[in-house]
């Protein structure tokens, strides 16, 4: 499994899953290597919200899930 952060680096003692790298600002890089995987899973977060990516998150084919911080993001 690889973790794909859209926010940045998370701070911790060790990870839990390998980390690709951040997509600060590369969208479609991050949706290309999300669709390629074998089972893609977003987790959106306040980003998503400030980004108003509510459209693109609707519009995917694998699991959206989002943070209690961007409740609403997706219906």
């Amino acid at each position: 499994p690889s973790v794909v952060t859209l926010a940045g680096k998370v701070e911790t003692d060790a990870p839990a899953f390998p980390e690709a790298p951040a997509f600060k600002s590369d969208l479609q890089a991050a949706l290309k290597l999300a669709s390629s995987a074998e089972r893609p899973t977003v987790i959106a977060g306040t980003l998503a919200h400030r980004n108003q990516l509510s459209d693109t998150l609707a519009s995917l084919t694998f699991p959206v899930f989002s943070t209690a911080a961007s409740k609403g993001i997706i219906d």
